[in-house]
Order: structure tokens, then C-alpha cells, then sequence
């Protein structure tokens, strides 16, 4: 290839370049799966929300996320999209050194990003937030995953409400 735009190392991560079937199959199962998971849930909070709408509470007349919180969330988010939209392009219209460089960018940003948010964990000592009590284990996952399963779609009060001390269900915390 004489345009100098295109890299020329080899993309192995790419799925139909690697040599073993089974791992691509595997790959593009999971990554349809997780797809699936997220519309399927999506469409039927949405279908529930009809006929159960959500009402936001705030905690007094202060939010249960500061202003740092939702930055993150909204920055992380768009750095994930990103991730995704320059690796798709990549993927399908062959890696060059813009989106490369971009793809890296966003990618170190994300890195940077997750340095800060859990140095800010630690020095406001809300790392506590995010570690699972003995009862969580016990049987709060198992409340929590039942009500994500049919609970939800069935109207049924949330088994953990969220508080400015307490903010994450069972579940979140081991997630996160």
C-alpha cells in the first residue's frame, strides 16, 4: 500500500484475522450478547415505564451525585463511545493514523480519568461506597438480581433505595 496514512502493523485483534475460529466465534458471541443484553433490558425498562413510570427523589434538596460524580460519569461515557466509533472505523475502513492517534487519546484519557476519579475515592473516603457488606453477598445480590430479572417490569419497589451514604445496590458494588 503506497498511502502513507494506512499503518502498516498488523491489526491481529481484528475479528477473521486471527487463525483460530473458536475465538473469533467466541468474540462475536460476546460481543452480540452483550448487545442483546443491554437492548433487551433497555426495551423492557422502557415497555415497563409505561406502565410503571419512575419518579427521581433527591435526598432533601441536595442531589445523591456531586458534581464530580456526574463528570465523570458523562466524560467516561463519551470516551467509551469514542473507544468505540474509532475502533469500528478502524475495523471496517482499515486503521489509519488519525484514527489510531485518536483511538490512543481517548483511550490514555480514559486511563487518566480512572487515576483521578479513584485518588478522589480515596482522599474523600467514599472508596466505602463501593465495597460489598457481608449481608450484600449473603443475600442482597440475589434480592438485587431478582428485582433487575422481574421486579422491574412488574412495578415492585426498588430493594435498595439510594441515599447520599449508601448510594450503590449490592450488585453495583460488585461491579464496580
Amino acid at each position: 500500500i503506497n498511502d502513507p496514512s494506512v499503518l502498516k502493523k498488523p491489526y491481529t485483534y481484528l475479528i477473521s484475522v486471527t487463525k483460530s475460529p473458536i475465538i473469533e466465534f467466541i468474540g462475536i458471541l460476546g460481543i452480540i450478547g452483550a448487545i442483546g443484553f443491554v437492548v433487551a433490558h433497555g426495551l423492557g425498562r422502557y415497555m415497563a415505564r409505561k406502565k410503571y413510570p419512575v419518579e427521581l427523589e433527591y435526598e432533601g434538596k441536595e442531589k445523591i451525585y456531586n458534581l464530580f460524580y456526574r463528570l465523570w460519569h458523562w466524560l467516561h461515557a463519551f470516551l467509551v463511545v469514542m473507544l468505540i466509533i474509532t475502533g469500528f472505523y478502524m475495523h471496517w475502513a482499515g486503521p489509519n493514523r488519525t484514527m489510531a492517534r485518536l483511538h490512543i487519546y481517548f483511550g490514555e484519557t480514559l486511563v487518566v480519568w480512572y487515576i483521578i476519579w479513584i485518588i478522589y475515592l480515596f482522599v474523600a473516603m467514599d472508596i466505602k461506597q463501593f465495597i460489598p457488606t457481608a449481608t450484600d453477598i449473603k443475600e442482597g445480590m440475589i434480592k438485587q438480581a431478582l428485582f433487575y430479572v422481574r421486579g422491574i417490569f412488574r412495578g415492585e419497589p426498588h430493594p435498595y433505595a439510594s441515599t447520599k451514604d449508601n448510594r450503590l445496590n449490592p450488585l453495583q458494588k460488585l461491579a464496580y
